[in-house]
């Protein structure tokens, strides 16, 4: 009886093992989204762009620290960090380069939510 319990132990131990490891292990064409080689132009091409869109997210947060943020001035950077997402992802649709970060993965705290965000993560 010993043995039969702890064949069926050891079955289950098994099967939930590899219900667990097909949870979490990459699918078919896991990597980069578009290519290496894509993405890295993509990179290069975008650098000035990504730097522009740096530095505008640098000055939100420099003006909400102030005591009393100008409004008109977040308002006016919020629009241009917009544009600026904007024409990346508009840059990555046509270099066929998906985004990849935080609100991009697979689901549930993999991509921080998964499904498009409307961050520049790239």
């Amino acid at each position: 009886m010993k043995p039969i319990l702890a064949g069926l132990v050891a079955a289950a131990v098994v099967l939930v093992g590899g219900i667990a490891v097909a949870q979490v292990a990459p699918g078919p064409g896991a990597g980069r989204p578009g290519g290496a080689a894509a993405f890295r132009k993509f990179q290069q091409d975008t650098f000035a762009l990504r730097d522009e869109l740096a530095a505008k997210q640098a000055d939100l947060d420099d003006e909400y620290a102030q005591a009393k943020p100008d409004e008109a001035r977040v308002a006016a950077l919020e629009r241009e960090i917009v544009d600026l997402q904007a024409k990346l992802r508009a840059t990555a649709n046509r270099a066929g380069v998906r985004p990849w970060g935080p609100h991009n993965g697979r689901g549930m705290m993999y991509g921080w939510a998964g499904g498009p965000g409307s961050c520049g993560c790239w």
